[in-house]
């Protein structure tokens, strides 16, 4: 019988019904913050947006979990599927979560995991699921996961991820709001720890939203004079709105005229000139015998020097700009 797991602190009893003990899903680790405590931040006299813009999160909304008798039949469909195309193999676990539930399947002695990975597509049929994604195999488990879209999946809001401890116990100055694990706990990043990310997926997957999110956590923790943005959209359809804030930067462009980039010509131009920043920094950084930019910083304000900003990039379109701007 599966094992449902919840984001609980300590095992519970078995309740009624016939499903086994209910055991909690380990905590998903936070990102890992990079080159140290940050330097003090410098006085600023601009004053941070108040999370109260953003809509709370619904009184009653629910938390998009499956129920029991739901999960009992797809449980029950699952395996009854492999059982039709003779594959041996069981569901031992569940991770039910706002928007999806990952079922876990053991595979019995000999089977394949091509062989279930093969019949994604017939498995999608019979659990009349809208689309699934199979983890296979899920990492320091022998199992593989199963991904379902749940019936009604809970809305995910960007306030409840600012203001919770994800968020709010993490003075990286470049960490956003990254969403809920799908056991539902709050889940943050680090632009710093990566530091490029391509953000890649079919029509109305999340694209933009991930994209907003990242931007917007920046301009709710962030003073202009600690984090810079610079914005490329040559569709002019994502990022135009960003348009007069005062976190735009341009280093061919003089700050009291820096706009949203939208022509491949101004973006090869704004990203030839952030190389020469990036090089005059090396160049400070060597001087100054320091690694990174938080090292800097830090050695900054013990000289009572001007401390540097950090700089974020984001374009839209990276492709087409590539095949546009060699």
């Amino acid at each position: 019988r599966p094992v449902i797991e919840e984001p609980k602190a300590v095992k519970k009893t078995a309740g009624k019904g016939d499903l086994p003990p209910i055991i909690e899903a380990p905590k998903p680790a936070q990102a890992k913050k990079n080159g140290g405590p940050a330097a003090p931040a410098p006085q600023s006299a601009f004053a941070l947006p108040p999370l109260s813009l953003l809509a709370a999160k619904t009184v009653g909304g629910g938390n998009g979990r499956p129920t029991e008798g739901e999960i009992r039949e797809a449980v029950t469909s699952l395996e009854k599927t492999l059982a039709s195309f003779e594959i041996d193999a069981r569901v031992s676990g569940i991770s039910p979560g706002p928007v999806i539930t990952r079922y876990e399947v053991s595979p019995g002695p000999g089977v394949t995991v091509n062989s279930i990975v093969a019949r994604a597509d017939d498995i999608a049929l019979s659990m009349r699921a809208k689309g699934i994604r199979i983890i296979a195999p899920i990492p320091g488990k022998a199992a593989i996961g199963i991904e379902l879209p749940n019936a009604r999946p809970a809305s995910v809001g960007m306030r409840e991820i600012l203001e919770s401890p994800a968020m709010t116990a993490n003075d990286a100055p470049l960490s956003f709001a990254l969403g809920l694990s799908s056991d539902g706990e709050p889940l943050s990043a680090d632009l710093q720890g990566m530091p490029h990310v391509l953000v890649a997926g079919a029509t109305n997957s999340g694209k933009s939203v991930m994209v907003h999110s990242l931007i917007g956590s920046i301009l709710f923790r962030m003073p202009p004079d600690r984090v810079k943005l610079l914005l490329i959209d040559p569709k002019r359809i994502e990022l135009t709105l960003y348009d007069g804030i005062p976190h735009l930067y341009d280093p061919k462009v003089p700050p009291e005229a820096v706009q949203v980039i939208t022509s491949a010509k101004q973006a090869s131009a704004a990203l030839k000139g952030l190389v020469r920043v990036m090089e005059d920094r090396y160049e400070k950084f060597q001087a100054w015998r320091v690694r990174d930019i938080a090292q800097y910083n830090r050695e900054a304000l013990a000289r009572g020097q001007n401390q540097e900003y950090y700089i974020v990039v984001v374009i839209d379109e990276l492709a087409d700009l590539m095949v546009v701007a060699r």
